[in-house]
């Protein structure tokens, strides 16, 4: 039986929504709590003592399984990264962030990007210009703001046509000062009361302000550009 590339995708969208459904119905999602860190967290720790290894590999894994299907749970693996792991933590977390990142935009990318691309070339191509002059700048300022979600970045990046290396490079840079804040947080957990005591204001203006600043050539440019 032969398929064209419509049915492959109808067919991988298909499994994507059956293994969400599946990881839902398991109940997986509930472990993904900070209530049930904070229960299980001797438990944890003492699992990782005893299984230094396999359990740095099972938190990455998961950590990709959370990402790729947008799980809720990113931040509370962030937390127990830099609680289990210390600040090893920060690279677990940034490596399954990255991956799992990468698998949508992969897919937003497959399943639609190239589609939308195609047919309204001509509507995107001033958007596409754009982008392909100061996406990094676009890209970073998404990543260090704390408002806009981080799988919302992911599929809609697939959406457009800024290369996968460069979708690479500024989800690792961009992540990292908030999987930081997390796992420094993640390493004083039972001091905690919940996950929003993590991103007091403070915390919150500093990366709103880092991001601001990865628009700055842009801006310059523009203002330059507008002058002359």
């Amino acid at each position: 039986m032969n398929f064209n590339k419509n049915q492959y995708k109808i067919s991988l969208l298909v499994l994507i929504v059956i293994a969400i459904l599946v990881i839902y119905t398991s109940g997986i999602t509930n472990f993904l709590t900070f209530q049930n860190l904070v229960d299980q967290s001797q438990n944890l720790q003492n699992f990782v003592n005893q299984n230094w290894l396999i359990s740095t590999i099972a938190f990455v894994l998961i950590y990709i399984l959370v990402v790729t299907f947008s799980l809720p749970g990113a931040a509370i693996m962030t937390l127990a990264g830099g609680y289990l792991f210390g600040f090893l933590g920060i690279p677990l977390s940034v490596t399954g962030a990255t991956i799992g990142a990468s698998a949508n935009f992969v897919i937003s990318r497959y399943l639609v990007g190239n589609a939308v691309q195609q047919k309204y070339s001509a509507q995107l191509k001033k958007f596409n210009d754009q982008f392909s002059k100061d996406g990094v700048s676009y890209l970073l300022t998404l990543r260090f703001l704390p408002v806009f979600p981080f799988f919302i970045v992911n599929l809609l990046s697939g959406l457009t046509k800024v290369k996968f290396s460069t979708f690479i490079l500024t989800t690792v840079v961009g992540i990292i000062p908030g999987t930081s804040v997390y796992n420094f947080a993640g390493q004083s957990l039972l001091d905690l009361k919940s996950p929003s005591d993590v991103l007091s204001p403070n915390i919150i203006l500093a990366l709103s302000i880092l991001g601001a600043f990865t628009l700055f050539p842009t801006i310059i440019k523009k203002f330059k550009k507008s002058t002359t």
